[in-house]
């Protein structure tokens, strides 16, 4: 017994649960001035659609920035200096028996002496600095529209009603239509033996 109560209960909350999912529909008529009826019905389907935008985002950056900046600098370097003197000597002869004689020659000597200057060197530093940059990021937002769907769809002529026609000599004639229910009505007879635009819709006339 208490399952039974417990379907009829899920029965019962079916429709209130697809209710939100049914079509909202609008029927009306109109008539057009031929006569011709028309059933017009309009349809509404809940929908979700995707609407993308793009926002400013700002975002900030570290970028490195070099800067190269001349100092000076004591440089130590050696260097050859060169000094000729006259040294003292002595030089013998091809002769065996003759002493040997003193001498003096001049002869370059050379000695490194230490030296300093000053030059400029190029210093080069890094340093971060911080940027603010924007961007247009997508951002995707869903909402909920209608979607509406007419449609147009001929049902029939309207009773009573007169269409108005060609004929070849350029005067317009009314023509009676004939009524779907048996009644009739009366209206002006018009020749159409030879009109080739007469109207297939409303159909001889007896």
């Amino acid at each position: 017994m208490i399952r039974a109560s417990f379907a009829l209960v899920a029965l019962a909350a079916l429709p209130l649960a697809a209710a939100p999912r049914l079509l909202a529909q609008d029927v009306r008529y109109e008539t057009d001035a031929n006569g011709v009826r028309y059933q017009i019905t309009t349809h509404q389907t809940p929908r979700q659609l995707t609407k993308t935008h793009y926002e400013p985002r700002e975002t900030t950056v570290s970028v490195p920035r070099y800067t190269t900046t001349m100092e000076e600098s004591v440089r130590t370097y050696q260097v050859p200096v060169v000094r000729h003197e006259w040294v003292p000597g002595y030089e013998r002869s091809w002769n065996l028996f003759k002493p040997p004689t003193l001498s003096y020659r001049l002869v370059p000597v050379t000695r490194w002496e230490t030296r300093s200057e000053t030059v400029q060197v190029p210093i080069t530093k890094r340093d971060y600095i911080t940027e603010r940059h924007v961007q247009h990021v997508p951002v995707t937002q869903t909402v909920p529209a209608n979607e509406v769907v007419t449609r147009r769809q001929v049902i029939g002529l309207d009773p009573g009603a007169t269409a108005t026609v060609s004929t070849p000599s350029g005067t317009p004639a009314t023509v009676a239509r004939r009524d779907p229910y048996g009644s009739s009505s009366s209206s002006v007879p018009a020749d159409t033996s030879s009109d080739s635009s007469f109207d297939a819709r409303i159909g001889p006339t007896r």
